[in-house]
């Protein structure tokens, strides 16, 4: 695809994918999935690349931020 190529050379610390599919789709944090029945599920994506590493306390992030991630329910 020559779209993505290009954005893919365009910075080598930044790639970008996709996936093409004619019942689901990934965005952001969300999977949509059309069943058999045509009911949409959604479930928590996590990119297979993601190792769940925390954010150090020490950044710079906002506290409310930092104070959340213990309670998150991503797995």
């Amino acid at each position: 695809m020559k779209f993505l190529d290009d954005i893919n050379n365009f910075n080598d610390t930044i790639k970008f994918s996709h996936n093409i599919s004619l019942s689901e789709v990934s965005f952001l944090d969300v999977n949509v999935k059309k069943s058999k029945d045509l009911e949409i599920e959604n479930s928590v994506y996590v990119k297979n690349t993601n190792i769940h590493q925390y954010v150090e306390y020490s950044s710079s992030h906002p506290r409310a931020c930092k104070n959340g991630i213990p309670f998150s329910d991503i797995e």
